[in-house]
């Protein structure tokens, strides 16, 4: 599991950071320098009973400034403890996370280019060469092909996002068409694809293998950072809203069904929303970092296919970017506080208050993800 959410907020207006479920666009005016003394080693620790939970619970943590931004650390089943580094080259920004149907592991970059590890190794064995536009949103689909979003950052250009086979380090397509500045980017279980595009307010869907949008859904979405989608296949919207000067207004979750009509708006407890997640039992997560400094923000939790909020997380939290849920229920909170002091939290099932801060080689955390083995 891959939880990209987000990388964003501690808005000034010289400083925006933008970041979505399943990727992150970055907009930044710089990030900073922390030398690491830290020798990587050449394979992740193999999974034990020992380690107190089953497979498929290390986290991995895309980390923007630590070590010059260029660093994805790993950590054993709930947090417990530093595993080690995998170090992205040439100074690179990590900004988005990606496990391909093998349970390899892609890093996608602010800058340059997406690079790929084997599963329980820190060689790099693929790379990627892009552009100079951000590639912080990937996504496999069931073939085994790769997404990757091409954002650019000038308003002249719309964006596009590349589709690779297997081993193919150049694009078989390009998805031009209902693209306009990406900022989320996932597929659902018949493998249709959505983007949200924050460039004129819309989420596009594809039909699986296709590259013409088959569906643009408008009505509800406003400046949209994140997407996340259930079992019965309804889509879920972030919206930050409408942007007055110092704060985001009408913030909201909007879900749709087989149309282009919300089928619900979710508005109580929506602040500037950067990420999404659903639990086991379709309970919706939302993380709220709104844009002024002095607000740490929370994480909302809602019933199941309602707009009842459960309860609001605070504790813990601040600056929230990413989130993530593993098998057993535990929730990781990504808080990019300035992208310098930054931590990770974990909270047990229905508990507000985190069992474990993560704060080693943790500071300014941008995408969360789960080794899915």
């Amino acid at each position: 599991m891959v939880a990209f959410g987000s990388f964003r907020k501690a808005r000034t207006i010289a400083f925006r950071r933008l970041c979505v479920l399943a990727g992150c666009l970055v907009l930044t005016a710089g990030g900073c320098t922390v030398e690491s003394n830290l020798t990587p080693t050449a394979a992740i620790a193999p999974l034990s009973s020992r380690d107190g939970a089953r497979a498929g619970d290390y986290l991995y943590v895309a980390d923007f400034s630590f070590g010059g931004g260029r660093v994805v650390s790993v950590y054993a089943p709930d947090g417990t403890k530093f595993v080690r580094q995998i170090l992205v080259p040439n100074g690179a920004a990590p900004c988005g996370l990606a496990f391909d149907p093998s349970n390899d592991l892609y890093v996608g970059d602010n800058e340059q280019d997406v690079y790929a590890f084997r599963r329980g190794s820190t060689k790099r064995f693929r790379t990627i060469v892009t552009d100079s536009k951000r590639h912080c949103l990937l996504a496999f689909d069931t073939a085994g092909d790769l997404y990757v979003t091409n954002t650019p950052t000038y308003p002249y250009d719309d964006g596009s996002i590349s589709v690779y086979a297997p081993h193919r380090s150049t694009p078989v397509g390009t998805i031009t068409d209902g693209i306009d500045h990406p900022s989320a980017l996932l597929f659902d279980a018949s493998g249709d694809l959505y983007v949200s595009n924050l460039g004129d307010n819309s989420v596009t869907e594809y039909a699986k293998g296709k590259t013409q949008g088959e569906r643009s859904i408008t009505r509800g979405v406003k400046t949209p950072h994140a997407l996340a989608v259930d079992s019965s296949g309804n889509l879920y919207v972030a919206n930050d809203g409408t942007w007055r000067k110092t704060h985001f207004v009408g913030s909201s979750v909007s879900v749709y069904g087989a149309g282009s009509q919300p089928l619900l708006t979710i508005g109580k407890g929506i602040d500037a929303p950067d990420a999404l997640a659903l639990d086991a039992s379709e309970n919706l997560y939302v993380a709220n970092d709104p844009p002024l400094n002095e607000a740490s923000g929370s994480v909302a939790v809602y019933a199941a296919g309602t707009t009842h909020l459960i309860r609001t997380i605070t504790k813990g939290i601040d600056k929230p970017t990413a989130l993530a849920l593993d098998r057993s229920g535990n929730l990781y909170v990504a808080n990019a506080r300035g992208l310098e002091l930054g931590s990770v939290t974990v909270y047990a099932p229905g508990r507000s208050t985190p069992t474990r801060t993560i704060t080693t080689y943790v500071q300014g955390p941008v995408a969360l993800g789960l080794d899915p083995y």
